[in-house]
């Protein structure tokens, strides 16, 4: 069992290396300011666990996480799917569930019916199920006359605190509707959040906050949200997408403490249901590139055309039509190949 800060163990620890006798009075999900500061050789004396990976590479054990995106794109069914193969220790579009986790999901935005028709298709589309009931709860506005308290509120975040119980990983849908005091765009105004998050984390679990895009593309609101992040993930529409094909998108990681490389590189995700079932499907952002210009060429584009409509420099064109030709894709002169 991971050590948390709040844990009198390591009080005790902190303590003993400064050469003190008790450790001090605990307040709630912190050390009061008794602790004293340490040296760089007391520091590294104490015994601290690894810090292991809830979902690889994205979500740290007491990691904090954002994911957002414009409306409708599928912020919600990533959130819920990411939060339900973590109870039930499933690996998902190529990410790594190293063993179940007690997972709570608030809910503040969707109708109750969606959500449950949501939830029915994931839990169908995984061959794999949480050890007990309890792995997986779920906290919904919509069953409530009165909805969820304000996070940014005393009482709202003592309410929602009495509701975690042991869950280990807390996901919050989202911002905007789970959030009402204090104007989004101001920094101090995200302030009683932020230490509501921190605090969590304190205590040794992970929290993953769900959140719109505004106008400009970015998260809405205030930057300051980010600072305390270990990971953005911004969702995105592909740029030849079609209203008919669904929940698809890319997946970008715009701040990835912890991983880097190949780990960090952006993908396409596909969300689809058969035969009631949910599907993820992911290719990687230069396949799915190649497929589209592929496809405009043996459509009969010319190099500038297909760079238009795609959303691409020609250049870029011109080299995956070269490749394509290199492998049979297409003919000499750019039409398909027999």
């Amino acid at each position: 069992m991971p050590v948390k800060l709040s844990d009198p163990d390591l009080a005790a620890a902190v303590l003993k290396a400064k050469g003190i006798g008790s450790p001090p009075d605990q307040r709630v999900g912190m050390l009061t300011p008794k602790i004293c500061p340490l040296t760089a050789a007391e520091f590294l004396r104490l015994e601290l666990p690894p810090r292991r990976k809830i979902v690889a590479p994205w979500l740290p054990e007491k990691g904090l996480v954002m994911i957002y995106s414009p409306r409708g794109i599928g912020k919600t069914l990533l959130g819920m799917t990411s939060a339900y193969a973590i109870a039930a220790g499933a690996d998902f579009l190529g990410f790594k569930t190293e063993t179940p986790r007690k997972v709570l999901y608030i809910d503040g935005e969707m109708p109750a019916e969606t959500t449950q028709e949501r939830l029915a298709a994931i839990v169908e589309g995984f061959p794999q199920t949480p050890p007990g009931d309890d792995y997986f709860r779920i906290l919904m506005s919509d069953l409530s006359s009165v909805g969820l308290p304000d996070l940014a509120t005393p009482d709202g975040q003592e309410w929602m605190d009495a509701q975690v119980g042991d869950a280990e990983v807390l996901f919050a849908d989202n911002i905007s509707t789970l959030v009402r005091t204090g104007k989004e765009n101001e920094a101090e105004g995200w302030l009683p959040v932020q230490n509501w998050v921190l605090r969590h984390r304190r205590a040794g679990r992970a929290v993953v906050l769900l959140h719109h895009a505004g106008k400009g593309g970015a998260q809405r609101g205030t930057s300051r949200r980010e600072d305390v992040l270990d990971t953005v993930i911004s969702l995105r529409r592909p740029s030849d997408y079609l209203p008919e094909q669904g929940a698809r998108f890319e997946v970008h990681f715009e701040k990835s403490r912890g991983f880097y490389g190949n780990e960090a590189q952006p993908f396409e995700a596909r969300y689809e249901v058969r035969n009631g079932a949910a599907v993820w499907t992911r290719t990687e952002i230069l396949d799915a590139e190649r497929a589209r210009v592929v496809a405009a060429l043996q459509d009969g584009m010319s190099i500038r055309e297909a760079a238009e409509t795609l959303g691409l420099h020609r250049s870029k064109v011109e080299r995956i039509r070269r490749k394509a030709i290199e492998a049979g894709e297409l003919g000499a002169t750019g039409e398909a190949a027999e």
